[in-house]
Order: C-alpha cells, then sequence, then structure tokens
C-alpha cells in the first residue's frame, strides 16, 4: 500500500560561471510506501521508501520514527506517517 503527496521543488541555478539565474519550480508528486516496521523497546521504527516517478521504482528511503506503541502493522505505521506534518 502507498500515498502520494504533491510538493514544489525549488532549485537555484547558476552558470558555470556562477552569474545567477532565476530560480525554477517544478511540482512533483512523491509516492511512499512502508516497506518495513521494527518494533523494539526503545520505539517504533517504520521504513519509508520514497519515489519521484509514481512508484515505478523507488530512489531513496528513510527511517521514520512512530511515537505511538499500539503501531503494530506496516498499515498502522502508514495511517500514523500520513498523520505527521512531514508527509501532508
Amino acid at each position: 500500500m502507498s500515498f502520494s503527496i504533491n510538493r514544489t521543488v525549488s532549485v537555484l541555478r547558476t552558470t558555470d560561471t556562477g552569474i545567477p539565474l532565476s530560480p525554477e519550480s517544478e511540482d512533483i508528486s512523491l509516492t511512499f510506501k512502508v516497506s518495513g516496521l521494527t518494533i523494539s523497546e526503545a520505539g517504533n521504527m517504520a521504513v519509508v521508501m520514497v519515489s519521484a516517478d509514481a512508484g515505478a521504482t523507488y530512489q531513496f528511503f528513510e527511517n521514520a520514527n512512530i511515537a505511538d506503541p499500539s503501531v503494530t502493522s506496516l498499515e498502522g505505521a502508514e495511517k500514523y506517517i500520513r498523520t505527521t506534518s512531514k508527509y501532508q
């Protein structure tokens, strides 16, 4: 199961000689998928895969802390993560 959010990405550009150019912005859709969940006494940690090409490939991943100890499934981790400000 995966979910998507839209983000606007801005890139500051310069020429090869360092002359500033106007910034470039683009709206992209990021797809997130929770692919793993580690439950321990120290806390719960989910592995979140991130894709910028609608889920065709996942370019990178990050670990997300799950502060709610009642989260014990991938689906529960995804629901929890969707409520955090970083993934909205």
